[in-house]
């Protein structure tokens, strides 16, 4: 978290991927929640440009643009 609320600071986007392993892939909604979780922990310095989606059948993703300096 540390490094992409640095990546952030420096205007630069943050891609956010999580993949399942196994059996993982059948609880689904446990990584949306995590991704959320961590899009909410970093809504100080940048917002996701769309929910999370997923990728093929292993990967979650999420792209965050830094806020707009005033």
């Amino acid at each position: 978290m540390s490094r992409a609320i640095e990546f952030l600071c420096d205007d630069m986007k943050v891609r956010v991927i999580l993949r399942f392993k196994g059996r993982q892939r059948i609880h689904e909604e446990f990584g949306i929640g995590s991704v959320n979780r961590f899009v909410q922990e970093l809504a100080p310095y940048g917002q996701a440009d769309a929910p999370p989606k997923t990728l093929g059948d292993r990967d979650m993703n999420v792209m965050l643009t830094p806020l707009p300096r005033p």
